[in-house]
């Protein structure tokens, strides 16, 4: 018996196809983009939603600039819209329900941007179902990455360690993050999105003190 399945959101637990796919051609017809078939956006989506964008945008319109406008434009968009007609999939909650009773920890993966990865996940399935929903994140490798998958509890700080915290907006540079033995997370609850870099410094700490004591 698994003790732990951690699931992707869109394509996997919600059908969010048809409100990405309306979003991305408002998107076009605003920038004179061309426009696409619904079941094209399978082909775009699954990478986050600054990945949709650039694949949306004809190659010489994908300037920094542009792409930037595209996407502020895409979330404002795409956030007034995204209950339009997603759905859970049949079943999909009647088997999350079963896992759950038989003891499985159940866990969010998503490519999504944090924040709304879990606003989208309390909408659907309450917070009953999840231990942890885990979006995309500065500093955080995404999907299919396995360091967004590990977590502070799970990981082993009871060695010798020198630990690094990133910076509150930007969290740890692409340079530091690629000479890092292995990244962790600290879950969160309720309304919070992040930590400051002080409070997350105090966490890391004591669960560090925790371990070796």
């Amino acid at each position: 018996m698994y003790k732990t399945v951690v699931f992707d959101l869109d394509g996997t637990l919600l059908n969010t196809l048809t409100d990405l796919a309306d979003a991305g051609n408002r998107l076009c017809r605003k920038y004179g983009w061309p426009t696409h078939e619904r079941q094209a956006y399978r082909y775009f989506v699954g990478n986050g939603i600054p990945k949709l964008v650039e694949r949306l945008a004809p190659a010489d319109q994908r300037t920094p600039a542009v792409l930037e406008a595209a996407l502020a434009d895409f979330k404002r968009d795409y956030g007034q819209h995204l209950r339009d007609t997603t759905a859970p999939y049949p079943g999909i909650p009647e088997m999350l329900a079963k896992l759950k009773a038989n003891g499985v920890q159940l866990a969010v993966f998503s490519n999504k941007a944090d924040a709304l990865a879990k606003e989208v996940v309390k909408d659907y399935f309450g917070t009953q179902y999840f231990t942890i929903v885990r979006g995309q994140m500065t500093g955080v490798a995404p999907k299919p990455a396995a360091e967004g998958t590990n977590e502070l509890w799970k990981t082993d700080l009871t060695g010798p360690a020198c630990i690094v915290i990133g910076s509150e907006g930007d969290g740890i540079s692409r340079l530091v993050r690629e000479k890092c033995d292995f990244l962790v997370s600290i879950p969160l609850r309720g309304q919070i999105s992040s930590l400051n870099a002080s409070a997350a410094a105090a966490v890391l700490l004591y669960e560090a003190l925790r371990q070796r004591s």
